[in-house]
Order: structure tokens, then sequence, then C-alpha cells
């Protein structure tokens, strides 16, 4: 578990978040840049929009 810290706030400031995409997972997606990190989800779409990197680990 990664903290929602100070580098994590910038990372967020500087999105373009799209306004159907929960507030929950931009402040994942933003602890994930700040930390050089993969978001892991099977809701790939939510992420996309923000250039963090994510992967669907049950896609085929």
């Amino acid at each position: 578990m990664l903290a929602f810290d100070l580098a994590a706030a910038r990372e967020l400031a500087a999105f373009r978040v799209p306004e159907r995409t929960p507030l929950d997972d931009a402040l994942l997606a933003a602890v994930a840049q700040a930390n050089g990190m993969t978001v892991a989800t099977r809701i790939v779409r939510d992420f996309e929009p923000l250039g963090v990197p994510v992967v669907d680990p049950w896609a085929s």
C-alpha cells in the first residue's frame, strides 16, 4: 500500500481527468505514476486517458 503524498498530488494536478473517471481511480493513477508503477485492473478504460501505464491481468 502506497500513500497519496505530495508527489502523487502533483501528478494528479497534471492529469486531465475526464468527467467520467471516478476520483478514486484518478488518485490511484496518480500514486502509481508518482512511484513509477503500473496499474493492474480489469477496468482499463478509466486509466488509459490519464496516461498512466495500465495492464489488465485477466486479458487473454
